[in-house]
């Protein structure tokens, strides 16, 4: 699961990080979230929390400005939501 966003998230990442974005990520919390775990932490303004235990779905949720992305992880054909919606940033940072 992780390699097939490896390409995704470098970019992304880079991209983020040079214009300040800070990101918050919802991660499932078994051996697949804990391995992405360690990759996200590294790449710095990046706040990250395990979701329950009792839900183990195979996507991760990245909010950052007003903008939601749910990640839906494939090998194949990994999918991204993007929501845009300034009313997000408001309610994010009262």
């Amino acid at each position: 699961m992780i390699s097939a966003l490896t390409p995704i998230n470098i970019k992304y990442s880079s991209e983020r990080i040079k214009l300040g974005i800070k990101r918050k990520v919802l991660i499932v919390n078994n051996i697949e979230g804990r391995k992405y775990y360690k990759i996200l932490k590294k790449q710095g303004l990046v706040k990250i929390k395990f979701l329950p235990k009792e839900i183990q779905n195979p996507q991760t949720i990245w909010v950052y400005n007003d903008r939601v992305a749910i990640v839906l992880v494939s090998e194949e054909h990994p999918i991204i939501f993007l929501i845009e919606n300034y009313l997000i940033l408001l309610f994010l940072f009262k």
